[in-house]
């Protein structure tokens, strides 16, 4: 929201722009009176609230009359390292501004500061005209002709000319004012200021030798095309525009409804931002459960189709001659031991691998087995009465489909499951091809917890056996196998 702008002076009254500001608009004050008054300062090294205390107790001192003043750094500082050189600004005489203020103060109208025409002028200098020399500004006001001096875009000294429009009166009030300035030391005597004239027209240049006519720049002329003919009107605007302005001039209780203004306006945003977080808060507890329920129904997906897979292997395993009933009863019986060592399909995958590798191989019948632990005899019971009834089987006995190793090795004792399977081999292949399936076979049984107890292959003759005649000749028996699984350590 663009502020409204004061423009208050003894001999214009409060002139507003616009004309009929908007209600609850701040406003932006802007003194111009020809009792304004620079006193440049020097401070001890002082910090924080000690520097703050010491420049107020300057101000009372210099102005005790006028609650109107502020104190203005002229050297650059930091925290650590303040400023030493301080400029005292303040409006000597204020009686004049209390009948043209009151009324705005007690309709609690949002005044967000004062500052005099000297400070505008000497800003937008400072901000658009970058020159490393000591600069004269004549400006026209709705008060009168204000002269401003500034070096090292610093404001050295500035009057007001109330009524004061012709030329040649303002050459003759340059010409005391260079004068003055040569007096003060404040400008060296062989040195001639450039002069800038805004809302007002120059004198000849042979009418003085004291000074010489500066023209604005191409780019500002065209930023402010008529700040030339209308002088500080044309400021205004840029004015209520700006952020960041210099330190005001107004006292605490002016400034009040402002204050309290710009907080209701930061507790305002403040709950904006807050709800803003709610909301985004809100949002992404929302996509993270959308997130969970689309991994619950891919994860039921998934859970569909193992559970096809599982029907299409069972089926598969049925058309191998495995009956359907009996691996049942197996899985259930071994849930336990299944939940152990990971699925049914996975139990099988040494053995689904050496068939799908083995093309010659054909399965006909598998049996899962488990060894019987001993029955544990019951505690009201005698050893002797249930001796006749008990039939111990060891753990490590193999079941009748698995015959013993053939190389004599006793079976270990920490066998959890047996596999047997049967079938038979397809007669139309070579001989050398069975045998070397029978290689395969045996290469992609071997898996971690799996062991081969016997294997009777479906060829009883070795490679280095020579047979003459065709296949038809060849005796093909039915292959057997069987395998042991305990779990790695």
């Amino acid at each position: 929201m663009r502020p409204a702008l004061f423009y208050l002076s003894e001999t214009t009254g409060l002139l507003p722009f616009p004309a009929q500001p908007q209600a609850d608009v701040p406003i932006v004050c802007v003194i111009d009176h020809p009792s304004e008054s620079l006193t440049r300062v020097t401070v001890p090294p002082l910090w924080g609230r000690d520097l703050r205390l010491y420049l107020e107790r300057r101000l009372a001192q210099n102005y005790p009359e006028t609650p109107y003043r502020v104190a203005l750094p002229i050297s650059s500082g930091t925290p650590f390292r303040p400023a030493r050189e301080w400029l005292l600004l303040a409006v000597t005489e204020s009686e004049w501004l209390e009948p043209l203020l009151t009324p705005w103060v007690a309709q609690e109208a949002p005044i967000a500061g004062v500052w005099t025409a000297s400070q505008v002028i000497s800003t937008w200098l400072a901000r658009f005209l970058k020159i490393g020399e000591p600069l004269l500004a004549v400006v026209r006001t709705p008060a009168g002709i204000r002269i401003l001096f500034m070096a090292n875009q610093l404001t050295q000294l500035s009057r007001l000319l109330p009524g004061e429009t012709n030329p040649a009166s303002v050459a003759t009030e340059l010409d005391r004012t260079i004068r003055y300035l040569h007096n003060q030391k404040l400008l060296p005597r062989e040195l001639r200021p450039a002069t800038l004239f805004l809302g007002t027209t120059a004198p000849e240049p042979q009418e003085t030798e004291a000074w010489r006519t500066l023209l604005l720049p191409a780019a500002v002329q065209r930023r402010f095309p008529t700040v030339t003919e209308n002088g500080f009107t044309a400021l205004i605007p840029w004015w209520c525009r700006q952020w960041r302005r210099p330190p005001s001039l107004a006292p605490r209780a002016l400034i009040a409804a402002y204050r309290w203004q710009q907080a209701r306006l930061a507790l305002v945003g403040g709950g904006s931002i807050l709800s803003a977080a709610v909301l985004l808060y809100s949002g992404a507890i929302a996509l993270e459960g959308l997130g969970v329920r689309m991994s619950r129904l891919n994860a039921e997906q998934l859970n569909v189709q193992l559970q096809q897979r599982l029907a299409r292997t069972s089926a598969e395993i049925s058309a191998f001659g495995v009956a359907a009933d009996q691996l049942l009863a197996t899985i259930h019986m071994h849930e336990r031991l299944f939940a152990s060592v990971g699925t049914f399909p996975a139990l099988l995958t040494p053995l689904s691998n050496a068939l799908t590798a083995t093309p010659e191989y054909r399965l006909e019948r598998l049996i899962l087995s488990r060894p019987d632990p001993a029955p544990v005899p019951a505690s009201s019971a005698t050893p002797e009465a249930n001796a006749p009834h008990q039939q111990p089987t060891a753990a490590t006995d193999t079941p009748e489909n698995c015959p013993p190793p053939t190389d004599g090795t006793p079976p270990s004792s920490d066998v959890t499951l047996w596999l047997f399977a049967e079938g038979k081999a397809t007669e139309t292949f070579p001989l050398k091809q069975l045998l070397d399936a029978e290689a395969r076979f045996r290469a992609q049984l071997s898996a971690p917890g799996w062991r081969i107890v016997s294997f009777q292959p479906p060829v009883a003759t070795d490679r280095d056996t020579t047979l003459s005649g065709e296949n038809a000749s060849l005796k093909l028996q039915p292959f057997r196998l069987c395998l042991a699984w305990s779990p790695e350590p």
